[in-house]
């Protein structure tokens, strides 16, 4: 379901609803687990269209094996390629659980700090 989320400047709701997704894709299996992949909200400065050398924020997934997942693009890449083309800075990780206690404490999918 994720994948047919509107890709226009949505990318805390993107990557907060992938990674709920997973959740339940494991409760659909009756596998209970720890999610172990992270939710990231980060700067970065953009490198094509309208947002070209511009710094903005943005949500994207950190997967368990070292890759990102952007949820916008669909692209999963290496974490340290991806970093380095985004110039990204200011990251902060949440795992599943304080994903979901941050998204309900403040009412929307981010940025929360």
């Amino acid at each position: 379901m994720w994948k047919t989320i509107l890709k226009a400047g949505n990318c805390y709701k993107s990557a907060f609803s992938w990674l709920i997704e997973q959740d339940m894709e494991f409760s659909r299996k009756g596998i209970r687990m720890d999610i172990p992949h992270k939710l990231v909200h980060a700067d970065v400065i953009g490198t094509d269209g309208d947002v070209k050398g511009k710094k903005y924020g943005h949500a994207f997934i950190l997967l368990d094996n070292g890759w990102v997942l952007d949820t916008e693009t669909g692209t999963p890449m290496p974490k340290d390629e991806y970093y380095k083309l985004g110039n990204i800075t200011n990251s902060k990780e949440y795992t599943y659980d304080e994903a979901g206690k941050l998204a309900l404490k403040f009412g929307h999918y981010g940025p929360w700090e």
